[in-house]
């Protein structure tokens, strides 16, 4: 992989990671497809999922698999896989495994929904980019990312502080701190087909801000990735689909993500 596909990649995967559960429901308030009712009844029982981890859009199963395909105006085609690999009464863990980058996210489950902790690589992440180490902490989490109720036209922010340190190859060395923050919004329920299957799908349009100071050598400079996009939730499936157009470093760039096939124990 290029250092240039490995960048662009990281960061849409940062954003990934804090879409792909952007939206929850109310399972009893969704009518079913008969092409979603065909899935549910194939895929998993949700009576077996219980408290607060419990949630028709994100099934929290041990050894729930999704793979996905994804597509880019600035990178190659590329697939990844995002399993459930630990599952505790009040969390769990995702880990999201690429070609050659695996990461994980640690998950806590709430009343009201389900929140994020971490970007995607751990509280101590450390994201290679080619030569650039990026080593990245987070805290001061706020909101939620996939409320346990949600009505079309519901509004909601989760947000959290990022610092860390970045080493830039050839002994130069320098740190980074700022704010990560996604804005939902549950536009409604919409036809959508991908690999995987046709299916009805709750739409949820994405504002997705990282706002950095990075400091090198005792000069810094801001630096701001921010995203605009929609993903797709299915009842007892999960995230099926997502579209986004990202600026980095003033590059702007889109993505399509696509279920290509997913198993639920």
């Amino acid at each position: 992989m290029s250092i240039k596909r490995r960048s662009i990649l990281t960061v849409s995967f940062i954003f990934v990671a804090l879409t792909m559960s952007s939206c929850g429901g109310s399972f009893d308030s969704i009518e079913l497809t008969p092409e979603a009712a065909e899935a549910e009844t194939a895929t998993t029982d949700l009576a077996m999922v219980t408290g607060d981890c419990a949630n028709p859009y994100f099934p929290v199963l041990v050894n729930a698999n999704w793979a996905y395909d994804a597509s880019g105006s600035e990178v190659e085609p590329y697939s990844f896989t995002s399993t459930v690999s630990e599952v505790f009464l009040d969390s769990f863990t995702l880990t999201h495994q690429f070609d050659d980058l695996t990461l994980t996210q640690q998950w806590e489950c709430k009343p009201e929904g389900l929140v994020a902790l971490e970007l995607g690589g751990g509280t101590a992440a450390s994201l290679i980019t080619g030569d650039v180490d990026l080593k990245l902490e987070t805290s001061n989490i706020n909101g939620v990312t996939f409320p346990s109720v949600v009505s079309v036209g519901d509004e909601w922010t989760h947000s959290m502080d990022v610092s860390g340190e970045i080493e830039l190859g050839e002994g130069m060395f320098g740190s980074m701190e700022g704010q990560a923050i996604s804005n939902f919004q549950a536009v409604g329920m919409e036809n959508v087909e991908v690999p995987a299957g046709s299916f009805e799908a709750l739409r949820v349009a994405t504002e997705f801000t990282m706002d950095m100071t990075v400091t090198v050598e005792g000069t810094s400079i801001p630096v701001v990735f921010t995203s605009t996009g929609s993903s797709w939730h299915v009842p007892n499936i999960g995230w099926v689909k997502q579209t986004s157009e990202t600026t980095i470093f003033e590059v702007p760039t889109t993505d399509t993500i696509e279920l290509a096939a997913f198993s639920l124990p």
